[in-house]
């Protein structure tokens, strides 16, 4: 066979020797690894290769050694959220963007998606889950540092700075990195209010609705839909929807709303309680979460327990959802 007609070993071939090949020894495993760095460094999937043998690299890293490499991380590339987060609190969004950016820049460099690998930055194991299920266990990494919340708090810079097409932007790559992100949800949300889009505020809102599993960010979902009834005075499904709301979150800024609403309408009359979810359903709204996510939530649990883990912090809050959701 000529060498122009030689076949191009796949990525799986290659992976699957580089595997085969590492022993007991770690010192001989880095000293191969970087052998394999070298040789395949120009090969048509050299940046998938490249990436599985730096993961292979970590793992054979001795105690010290990877304590070091985390530091160096932690240095690097942690250290820009933290600051950003402390200048976005102290009203310096100029120097928070660009901190944010330099912390969200090596997204672009170490985790652009491949051919092989999808990346996503889950917030909990919850969101893990639900990502897993999405991408049916195929091609799914977790990167470990929350390049999600770095977007959204992009996202929520520009949204102070008044410029909706960046915030937009940002936040539908916060989406990327985890779909699940109630925090970019909800800031994108806002844009289409800041713009007086109230049907585009709507239908964004149901449409992210299949994302939320905590009933906090439920409670603000309905909220945040009560607020588009009160702007077309639709009075009495308002009420019931943040009535509705409060099962969930008893929070103040459904109270004051319900004032606002009794004093606008002319009526101190609350719907009865029994008859405000039949109401909702009446008009498509949901009332729970998601079938699916409700199940992955079950299953979690069922694990969790045959592991006897349900007084761990995670088993409780998953038994205390379950439960409540199944009392709805």
């Amino acid at each position: 066979m000529s060498w122009f007609n030689k076949k191009e070993r796949t990525y799986q071939e290659i992976i699957d020797e580089i595997h085969s090949n590492l022993g007991e020894n770690k010192k001989e495993n880095i000293k191969y690894l970087k052998e394999q760095a070298e040789k395949y460094k120009k090969h048509s999937m050299a940046h998938e290769i490249l990436k599985e043998i730096g993961r292979l690299f970590t793992r054979n890293l001795d105690e010290e050694e990877l304590k070091k490499l985390n530091s160096a991380i932690e240095n690097d590339v942690t250290i820009h959220f933290q600051k950003g987060i402390e200048y976005l609190k102290n009203g310096d969004l100029d120097k928070a963007e660009d901190e944010l950016n330099k912390y969200v820049q090596i997204s672009t460099v170490m985790f652009k998606d491949d051919r092989i690998y999808k990346y996503f930055t889950p917030r909990n194991p919850i969101e893990y889950m639900l990502i897993l299920n999405d991408e049916n266990g195929k091609e799914f990494k977790e990167t470990g540092t929350d390049f999600s919340s770095g977007y959204t708090y992009l996202g929520v810079i520009a949204v102070d700075k008044k410029n909706i097409k960046k915030a937009r932007e940002m936040l539908e790559l916060a989406f990327k990195w985890n779909p699940y992100n109630s925090d970019a949800i909800f800031e994108y949300n806002e844009t289409f209010k800041m713009e007086e889009k109230l049907e585009e505020y709507k239908d964004k809102a149901l449409e992210f609705f299949s994302k939320l599993y905590d009933p906090h960010d439920l409670a603000r979902f309905y909220r945040n839909l009560g607020y588009y009834y009160i702007e077309r005075e639709e009075w009495e499904l308002a009420k019931a929807i943040y009535v509705y709301s409060m099962r969930f979150d008893n929070n103040d800024k459904a109270k004051n709303e319900l004032i606002y609403i009794m004093q606008k309408s002319n009526s101190q009359e609350l719907p009865n309680s029994e008859k405000v979810k039949p109401m909702l359903e009446k008009y498509y709204i949901p009332t729970k979460i998601s079938e699916r996510n409700l199940k992955i939530i079950e299953e979690m649990l069922n694990e969790i327990m045959k592991d006897k883990q349900q007084d761990s912090g995670l088993g409780q809050y998953l038994k205390g959802i379950d439960d409540f959701y199944k009392s709805l």
